[in-house]
């Protein structure tokens, strides 16, 4: 399952005495759908796999994606082997359980960026915008006036919390917001 050519000269080479994880997803022509995997890469083993069926409930609808071109990304695996996942740009925010089921889908937003958990341990970050007017339309939510005096359109990034349990939103805040709120105006 490699996307790169490996020449018949080259000698992988591990020299790694520690464990090292990573996650990915990898697309399945043969079954038609996504694959997130769990990753040791000192011993190269496959630890976890989650499966990202096409008939999932997704919501594609309001965006410029098909499935199979809206992978899973920014995985976070949590202590449970439960994973947290978006389908790339996406209204899709998705908990997986172990066995690759579905426990709850977040459709509020279109995600992106990174997942990061809260210290609290039942909540966790992710960045956002609002979900487009339109499949082919920009997520612009309004135009702004900039100081030449032109209409531009503004896309607001938000920062959301949400609970790691139900996937319910308990934060959000604009970008723009938190720099006005810092009277932080000159990095707008």
């Amino acid at each position: 399952d490699s996307y790169l050519k490996i020449e018949g000269a080259f000698t992988p080479v591990n020299t790694l005495d520690h464990d090292l994880f990573a996650v990915n997803s990898f697309w399945d022509q043969d079954r038609d759908r996504w694959e997130i995997r769990l990753f040791n890469f000192r011993n190269d083993s496959v630890l976890q796999t989650w499966p990202v069926e096409r008939g999932g409930g997704w919501d594609l609808d309001h965006t410029n994606r098909q499935f199979e071109n809206a992978p899973p990304v920014h995985s976070l695996v949590l202590p449970d082997r439960s994973v947290i996942t978006k389908l790339e740009k996406t209204p899709n925010l998705i908990r997986l359980d172990p066995d690759g089921r579905v426990r709850w889908v977040n459709h509020d937003l279109v995600f992106h960026h990174a997942i990061q958990p809260d210290p609290d341990g039942t909540s966790f970050w992710v960045c956002a915008w609002n979900i487009p007017v339109r499949p082919d339309a920009p997520p612009v939510g309004r135009s702004v006036r900039n100081i030449n005096g032109h209409t531009i359109p503004f896309v607001e990034d938000l920062i959301v919390r949400v609970d790691m349990g139900t996937g319910r939103i308990l934060l959000k805040k604009g970008v723009p917001g938190i720099l006005l709120d810092a009277h932080q105006e000159s990095l707008l």
